[in-house]
C-alpha cells in the first residue's frame, strides 16, 4: 500500500509545464554562480595550468555536471509531470523518497543559509575595515542581523524570486568576474 503523499500525487498537465530553461535553469545558474563556491577556488590552481586550459576544464566539468546531475532528473520530472518527492520515491523507495528529497534538501538549505550568512558577515565587516573574526561580538551581531533580515526578505518576497532570478544571476556572475580578475 502506498503512502498518501504518493497515492494522491497527480502529474502536472503537460500544457502547464514550463520548459526547463525557463523554469529551474535560472535558479540552478544562480546557485552555481554563488560566490561561496568560488571564494578561494583559484588560490594555487591557476599556476599549475594556463588560463585557457583551466577554462576548458571548467567547461567540461560543467557539461558533465549538467548532463549527469541536472538534465536527467529534470527530464524525468518533465516527462512524467510528477513532483520531486514522487520521482525520489521511484528511486529511493517510499521511505527513502520522503527522507531523501524533503528532509535532506531542507537540511541543505539551512546549511547554505548558514554559509551565506557567514560569507556576508565576513564581506560586510571586511568592507567596513573591521578586524572582527568569527566568534567575536561584532561578527555575531552582524551575522544575526544579516540572517534575520535575509530570512524576512525571503519569507515575504519568495513570490518574486522566480520572476527576478534570471536577472539577479548577473550579480554573482559579476562577483565571479571580479574575483577572477583580482588574481
Amino acid at each position: 500500500m502506498l503512502p498518501d503523499y504518493i497515492a494522491k500525487a497527480s502529474p502536472n498537465p503537460s500544457e502547464k509545464r514550463a520548459p526547463w530553461y525557463a523554469n529551474t535553469a535560472p535558479s540552478y545558474a544562480g546557485v552555481f554562480l554563488w560566490i561561496g563556491f568560488y571564494n578561494a577556488i583559484a588560490n594555487g590552481t591557476i599556476i599549475h595550468a594556463s588560463i585557457p586550459l583551466s577554462i576548458l576544464a571548467v567547461v567540461i566539468a560543467g557539461l558533465l555536471s549538467y548532463a549527469l546531475y541536472y538534465y536527467a532528473p529534470a527530464m524525468l520530472g518533465m516527462k512524467t509531470g510528477f513532483p520531486l518527492y514522487v520521482i525520489g520515491s521511484s528511486t529511493f523507495g517510499t521511505r527513502g523518497g520522503y527522507i531523501m528529497p524533503g528532509l535532506l534538501m531542507g537540511a541543505l538549505q539551512i546549511g547554505w543559509f548558514a554559509v551565506g550568512t557567514y560569507l556576508a558577515a565576513t564581506y560586510l565587516l571586511g568592507g567596513l575595515r573591521s578586524d572582527a573574526k568569527p566568534g567575536s561580538l561584532p561578527f555575531i551581531v552582524t551575522g544575526v542581523v544579516w540572517g534575520y533580515v535575509m530570512a524576512y526578505i525571503g519569507a515575504k518576497g519568495i513570490q518574486y524570486v522566480a520572476k527576478l532570478s534570471l536577472f539577479l544571476n548577473v550579480i554573482p556572475f559579476l562577483m565571479l568576474l571580479t574575483r577572477f580578475y583580482s588574481y
